[in-house]
């Protein structure tokens, strides 16, 4: 069906009442332009006294939480899709002992940690 052979039959008058059926039933937007009231229009041409909504602030309510912990399963050899786990191959890191510049404890530190000859234990890096 061809909308402009049908358009083209109509009166004036039936297709603004068509126009008007269509905006209705929300087929289409409306063409007329939606002036704001002049009441509502200052001397400087901006709008005041916007219509507020309604629905006002609404308090936020927390649901049930939903979630549980399954949790993991480290000596299980195969991951949820099947395929087999990688191996951890790192070995732990060496340690060296150092003693500590304020307090003389001796203890053990990373080597990648220790820069300069000051060298502070844990409990002396916050003094």
């Amino acid at each position: 069906m061809n909308i402009d052979k049908l358009l083209s039959n109509m009166t004036e008058e039936q297709k603004k009442e068509l126009m008007n059926a269509l905006e209705e039933q929300g087929e289409i937007e409306s063409t007329k332009k939606k002036e704001p009231d002049p009441k509502n229009v200052g001397e400087n041409f901006m709008v005041k006294n916007r219509e507020q909504d309604n629905r006002g602030r609404t308090q936020v309510k927390a649901g049930k939480n939903t979630w549980q912990d399954t949790g993991e399963f480290k000596d299980d050899e195969y991951n949820e899709d099947g395929r087999q786990k990688t191996p951890r191959r790192r070995s732990a890191p060496d340690k060296v002992e150092m003693s500590c510049h304020v307090c003389g404890r001796d203890f053990k530190i990373d080597p990648k940690m220790v820069y300069g000859e000051f060298v502070r234990c844990n409990r002396c890096t916050g003094r």
